[in-house]
């Protein structure tokens, strides 16, 4: 059995059920950026609690509706409208590859 931090991983399975499995972690790792992504917008918004929507809105030439959606976590924004988003709130967004295989090595800027 292989161990993949807490996934373990019978041998002698099917190549559908491989490919199964990575849709599986590949889906989860998507949910998870965008999970990160949501919540750092919401620390943003709310550390500059002192912007109403309809003020990141009229920054951003967008409706307050679509502040609220994208703040609700309902927009599910591009990294993009993430960075404009931070921008206006008052924050540079950086992104970071973190090797998760102890065997890639880290990349560099």
């Amino acid at each position: 059995m292989m161990d993949m931090g807490s996934l373990s991983v019978e041998p002698g399975l099917s190549n559908e059920d491989l490919r199964v499995l990575y849709d599986v972690l590949l889906d989860s790792a998507v949910f998870q950026a965008s999970w990160d992504a949501f919540e750092l917008l919401h620390r943003a918004a709310v550390a500059r609690s002192d912007l109403r929507q309809a003020d990141v809105a009229t920054r951003l030439g967008v409706s307050r509706g679509r502040v609220s959606q994208v703040l609700a976590e309902a927009g599910d924004p591009s990294v993009s409208t993430l960075a404009r988003y931070l921008r206006v709130l008052g924050y540079q967004l950086k992104l970071e590859a973190v090797p998760i295989d102890p065997g890639v090595p880290p990349l560099a800027w």
